[in-house]
């Protein structure tokens, strides 16, 4: 039996199945096609990783934090 449900298997989905099993969770992941087969508008990049809402502190926290992490998370 599984303790996460994540459904579907874009970049998105396929990230966090991949830190949740990292963590120790038993994962189940469904998706309705191949893995990586489509992209939502968040993983196809439609949401931008820069915005220009400089009047938003916890969204620049986020980015600067994403720009961290990306380097190191790319490389597994």
């Amino acid at each position: 039996m599984s303790d996460v449900l994540v459904i579907g298997g874009g970049v998105i989905g396929l990230s966090v199945a991949y830190e949740l099993a990292r963590s120790g969770a038993q994962v189940a992941l469904v998706e309705r096609g191949p893995l990586g087969g489509e992209a939502s508008w968040a993983g196809a990049g439609i949401v931008p990783p820069a915005a220009t809402r400089s009047d938003v502190p916890a969204w620049e926290r986020l980015q600067a934090m994403s720009y961290a992490l990306h380097e190191e998370w790319s490389r597994r």
